[in-house]
């Protein structure tokens, strides 16, 4: 009489082999480093992109030439970082 066989999951596998942790680590850092790699490209893309508008079409989307970097690398509207703004009256810039 056959037995009936069931599939053995990931970490069962690397237990009874002893080597799935190991390669389990690789994989991981692997993907990783490849989904990093994609992830800078498209935002180097995208600021190259951005850069390349005129101030109007900046303007229209609302956004400052000086947040555009902010704005790519995931910061929220309150957390923007401007690299340059007009001192105004107050002395503070880009707070009156």
């Amino acid at each position: 009489m056959a037995q009936a066989r069931t599939p053995l999951s990931r970490e069962a596998v690397g237990q009874v082999a002893g080597r799935g942790s190991v390669g389990r680590r690789v994989a991981d850092m692997t993907r990783y480093a490849w989904t990093r790699y994609w992830t800078r490209r498209a935002e180097h893309a995208a600021v190259a992109m951005l850069r390349s508008l005129d101030e109007r079409a900046l303007k229209d989307i609302g956004l400052d030439r000086s947040e555009i970097e902010s704005v790519v690398h995931g910061a929220r509207p309150g957390e923007r970082r401007l690299c340059w703004a007009p001192v105004r009256a107050c002395g503070a810039p880009g707070r009156c």
